[in-house]
């Protein structure tokens, strides 16, 4: 899968409140920019805790079920938080030897026809952040709050836009300005974007405030983006996390 979600194809995820929550006041405020947008606010200097900081989830209930939605995290970035480790497997870990089974970790919206090991994949369960930015050693914890499901377009890796500016690209960018320069330090913000009462968010809203530690935290740079939960493939369904492979 390599096509870019066209403006076309992404426009309408964008609705009133989703603008609302991106803090402008219609569609023509926003820039698109190789599958993501542009938001065109200034950032100002931040600070925030030296570990993750994830946001409580809300409870929504959808035909009688209640599904606890995860609405993001707050951190600190600099090049000594970035994970040395591999990322960990969160479809597959702690195997019962005797039963032959191993946990998984399942967000809300989850389909598991859509994600199949050597075959076609349609979504991810998507770390809220990158775990190469920032290595949770509490993984398993909380998982309510922590992961979600993306579509697979937002969520693949993209190094230099090879597939569009999805949310993997930009944590790819953060990535390398942190390697580079251990004089920055980056508060990084990531919002999950909901509808109104739907188990899927519509994307996610990315701020990242660059600081050059040695000039009093003086801001050099930024990142004010949302990317839409979307992949070319597929039609979904937010409200009920139904999603339908298009026909070729």
């Amino acid at each position: 899968m390599n096509r870019i979600p066209t403006e076309e194809y992404l426009k309408n995820i964008i609705t009133p409140k989703v603008l609302e929550q991106l803090g402008v006041s219609c569609y023509n405020d926003l820039k698109f920019d190789q599958g993501s947008f542009k938001v065109p606010i200034k950032l100002n200097k931040r600070f925030s805790e030296h570990n993750l900081n994830f946001y409580d989830c809300k409870i929504v209930q959808i035909d009688g079920k209640n599904h606890h939605l995860p609405l993001g995290c707050e951190v600190m970035l600099s090049n000594a938080t970035l994970s040395t480790s591999k990322r960990p497997n969160l479809g597959s870990f702690d195997y019962d030897n005797l039963n032959c089974t191993s946990d998984s970790i399942t967000p809300e919206g989850w389909d598991s026809n859509l994600n199949v090991p050597q075959g076609e994949t349609y979504i991810h369960r998507a770390h809220i952040v990158a775990h190469e930015l920032f290595e949770d050693w509490r993984w398993k914890e909380d998982r309510d709050i922590k992961y979600f499901t993306q579509a697979a377009w937002s969520n693949l890796s993209s190094q230099n836009a090879s597939i569009g500016k999805n949310q993997a690209y930009y944590e790819w960018l953060i990535k390398n300005k942190l390697l580079k320069d251990k004089d920055l330090e980056i508060n990084y913000r990531v919002q999950l974007i909901y509808e109104e009462d739907e188990i899927l968010p519509r994307g996610t809203h990315i701020r990242a405030v660059y600081m050059k530690k040695s000039n009093l935290y003086n801001v050099v740079d930024q990142i004010n983006a949302f990317i839409p939960n979307a992949d070319p493939r597929l039609d979904i369904n937010y409200k009920k996390a139904v999603f339908t492979i298009k026909e070729n």
